[in-house]
């Protein structure tokens, strides 16, 4: 949200006297351009550059008889958007990471990924307590 407010503030600040309609047209490009950002940097080119400094520190441990660190799991965290390992199933099913932070605390951590699909369906009462309408049938569309 920092970002859009950013991007958002930095457009109006260039009009004098912006009206309500160059307001919204504002606003709605801010946060196109957030979501890009957010897309594009935290979830693809970010994990990827961790990537490349993974292998790069792995070769030159390797060649220096080192033991080399990982990045991997960070890795996996900023491409998941931080989620839980066991509920990562859910972002590949499409499932909005905001929807599995809200059911996450209904779902116990113990299970592996293919349970928590199977947990969900046959826990849909406890699951979706919390849930939006549509938070709730895009679950039931990807499941």
């Amino acid at each position: 949200m920092g970002v859009i407010k950013d991007i958002y503030s930095n457009k109006i600040s260039k009009i004098i006297n912006p009206t309500q309609e160059q307001k919204y047209i504002h606003l709605d490009n801010s946060i196109e351009i957030g979501f890009h950002i957010y897309r594009h940097w935290f979830q693809f080119t970010v994990p990827k550059a961790f990537r490349v400094i993974d292998s790069l520190q792995r070769y030159v441990c390797t060649q220096n008889g080192k033991k080399s660190g990982s990045y991997s799991y960070f890795v996996q965290q900023l491409e998941n958007d931080f989620i839980r390992a066991n509920l990562s199933i859910l972002i590949e099913y499409g499932i909005p990471s905001d929807t599995v932070r809200r059911i996450a605390p209904r779902i116990p951590d113990t299970l592996d990924e293919d349970n928590v699909v199977d947990f969900i369906k046959n826990n849909k009462k406890v699951v979706y307590s919390s849930l939006l309408q549509y938070e709730i049938d895009r679950l039931n569309q990807a499941l």
